[in-house]
């Protein structure tokens, strides 16, 4: 059952992450939504992943000191994705948001391998790599509709799913319940905002945003 929930999980994400065409809405009218909802969903994910490190980090998974070089990760991103998100907002071109999001995902390229190199439990680095890949994934969401090439594929996604199943097939350490709580509430309030309006998505990113922040300066004390 567990398994399932992994995959439906992330499977989830990247349906909901797609954030469709309403009937009676212009192309412009989509666009300009879609720019809010993969924003506000993109600082969820962000949320996500310091979650499960908090997870890690509680069970004894992750060193402290690793777990605050995640934090310092997770809050470099946000910081950057303020700024994609208030380019966004006030319509800057595209050539001033994309090299923005390009550098965040390089530095989750960095911070991925350099959290794995404090993971020893094969689960938690599929659960560690499964929530940078919900943020990367909406990042990538957020370049295709600026770029105006492609949206992400479902079929990455799960492959992703499948792939971190294989690896916890075996057994379910003590914190993998918690674990799969914080996917559930994350992919829960994805799919909530991908039914909000333009408005609605700027308030809320906003809002996650100012208590993911004051989190990480928590966790980072």
């Amino acid at each position: 059952m567990r398994h399932r929930i992994v995959i439906a999980a992330v499977i989830a994400l990247s349906l909901l992450a797609c954030a469709k065409k309403r009937p009676g809405e212009t192309p412009q009218e989509s666009v300009a939504r879609k720019k809010a909802v993969y924003s506000a969903q993109s600082v969820t994910a962000l949320q996500g992943w310091a979650d499960i490190t908090g997870v890690l980090a509680r069970n004894g998974v992750v060193a402290e000191a690793s777990a605050k070089a995640i934090y310092a990760a997770n809050e470099k991103a946000l910081t950057a994705l303020d700024l994609v998100r208030k380019r966004l907002r006030e319509g800057f071109p595209s050539k001033d948001v994309l090299p923005v999001i390009e550098t965040i995902l390089a530095d989750l390229d960095a911070a991925e391998a350099g959290g794995l190199i404090g993971l020893s439990d094969p689960e938690a680095q599929a659960k560690f790599q499964q929530a940078i890949f919900s943020v990367r994934f909406t990042l990538n969401s957020i370049k295709a509709i600026l770029a105006a090439t492609k949206e992400p594929s479902i079929v990455e996604a799960r492959d992703t799913a499948r792939q971190a199943v294989r690896l916890q097939a075996t057994r379910q350490p003590g914190w993998w319940t918690e674990a799969v709580l914080v996917a559930q509430v994350t992919v829960i309030k994805m799919l909530e905002q991908s039914r909000m309006d333009a408005a609605e998505a700027w308030a809320d990113a906003d809002r996650i945003s100012a208590d993911l922040h004051s989190a990480n300066m928590e966790r980072l004390r």
